[in-house]
């Protein structure tokens, strides 16, 4: 499954070096392979590469098109419930 590393790997100035060192690869092989959805990602993987790149794990997976998590304050579903 195609995913949005790479994307955010060069947003941020990344090289494939760089994340293989991040996330313990002592080559880049296994990034190619993650980048084009050859190899699945690891839970562990998935919340470091959030961490890293700043963004969701449903926009790394594609399942959202929102880099960042979206938040409604609750006290904003309280208004909309009593209308």
């Amino acid at each position: 499954m195609r995913n949005n590393v790479s994307i955010e790997r060069i947003r941020v100035g990344m090289t494939r070096e760089d994340l293989a060192s991040k996330l313990g690869y002592s080559g880049t092989s296994s990034i190619r392979r993650i980048e084009s959805g050859e190899q699945t990602l690891t839970d562990k993987q998935l919340v470091t590469l959030a961490g890293i790149f700043g963004c969701s794990i449903d926009y790394l997976l594609r399942l959202s098109d929102y880099r960042k998590p979206m938040v409604i304050a609750v006290s904003e579903l309280r208004r909309e419930g009593s209308k």
